[in-house]
């Protein structure tokens, strides 16, 4: 007799392993056959601790699928306890961010990605990891560390600035534009490293004479090291305060939980 119900291995992508006993099973194998019978029972709430950490990769995102069908044809509420941020990203509707016991930000995984509440937020979902650059806010302008102008930023982003004040400036990486020569706005760099993913390409680029950004382009020529110049798109530019590190621009997450 099989050890395992059938109706509990599809969902777990265990059809081909329902006559084995549990000391036949890998520890992968042991952990979707329980994420697969807990989720069998059809409770209203679950409460998932790590479910899919030792599973190969290949199956953790077919088993992400899968979780996510269950809970769209059965309407639980789920409560996943993940340390993968990406993991976190693809399943959650509303996601709760915690920082030594505190709850930094609670929200949806796209506010947390374009609205962080503060730099740790900001710093812990997304990746490659967005870029932070001190800069400085005088005369209606951000200037890097080498007094370099980096952005000119519109009224609604002023309003929000003290002048003569240092902020942390973070720009994803695929909000970095590259030229090959000067535009308005642009500023200089020195592309470093290029890797190339495939569907893009990750540049690693020096600026402002000794910090790093990471620029995320679909084209770029191959092994093209050497002198570029960089523009940031504004919409899409975070200030957070340097010594309370919360987001000075966007007032929708700046909350307090209470």
């Amino acid at each position: 007799m099989g050890v395992i119900p059938h109706t509990r291995t599809a969902p777990a992508n265990l059809s081909d392993y329902k006559d084995r006993y549990p000391a036949q099973l890998s520890g992968g194998q042991k952990q979707r056959v329980a994420l697969g019978r807990g989720m069998a029972k059809k409770s209203n709430i679950f409460l998932l601790d790590e479910p899919l950490s030792n599973i190969d990769v290949q199956l953790r995102e077919k088993a992400r699928d899968q979780l996510l069908q269950l809970h769209a044809e059965n309407g639980q509420t789920i409560i996943y306890v993940t340390h993968d941020q990406q993991e976190a990203m693809a399943l959650g509707d509303r996601i709760a961010v915690i920082n030594d016991g505190k709850i930094q930000m609670i929200d949806t995984p796209d506010n947390l990605y374009r609205h962080p509440t503060n730099l740790f937020v900001a710093q812990f979902v997304g990746t490659p990891q967005i870029n932070i650059l001190p800069v400085n806010f005088s005369n209606h302008q951000l200037t890097g560390v080498d007094g370099t102008v980096i952005s000119k930023p519109g009224k609604n982003i002023q309003a929000n600035l003290d002048e003569d004040q240092s902020y942390l400036l973070g720009i994803r990486p695929e909000n970095v534009h590259l030229h090959d020569e000067q535009v308005s706005g642009s500023f200089p760099v020195e592309v470093q490293t290029i890797v190339d993913y495939g569907r893009y390409k990750q540049l690693t680029c020096k600026a402002f004479g000794e910090k790093f950004i990471k620029a995320v382009v679909n084209q770029w020529p191959k092994n093209a090291t050497g002198t570029a110049c960089a523009t940031l798109d504004e919409s899409a530019m975070l200030l957070f305060d340097p010594n309370t590190n919360q987001n000075v621009l966007d007032a929708q997450s700046n909350y307090v939980l209470e």
